[in-house]
């Protein structure tokens, strides 16, 4: 998951559901070059945020429980099905899905702009109380 805030949270967020903050949920398969470096989603993060130093930007990692299945398509299968649950949750919290769950589209255009806006509003508010 990617979440921006204005500073770092003294706790983890608990990730069920997950909170507003949180603006990508996705798997890697590789850790060792994901989550951040060549993400597009950082790209976009980026540009809807204008944080180019990623100062805003935190990144948790879970673990998924053991499958009891060496197949690595099965494996994936769960993955697939964990990121289709949180996203479901979070949109189902939120009433929109993460912002930057779906990539640049005239299509999404506006609801992305209206979500960010959303973020950069509560960022300002949180930051103004610290």
């Amino acid at each position: 998951m990617l979440a921006r805030f204005p500073s770092r949270p003294e706790q983890p967020p608990e990730p069920d559901p997950p909170p507003f903050e949180v603006i990508y949920i996705g798997d890697a398969k590789d850790l060792n070059t994901r989550p951040i470096a060549g993400h597009n989603r950082v790209e976009r993060y980026v540009e809807l945020f204008e944080d180019s130093a990623l100062e805003q930007l935190y990144v948790t990692l879970s673990e998924l429980y053991d499958t009891d299945c060496d197949d690595y398509a099965v494996q994936r299968m769960l993955s697939f099905h964990v990121e289709a649950m949180l996203v479901w949750r979070y949109a189902r919290a939120h009433d929109h899905p993460p912002v930057l769950h779906y990539k640049d589209t005239p299509k999404a255009r506006d609801w992305v702009d209206r979500v960010v806006a959303k973020h950069k509003a509560r960022a300002a508010r949180l930051a103004s109380h610290d």
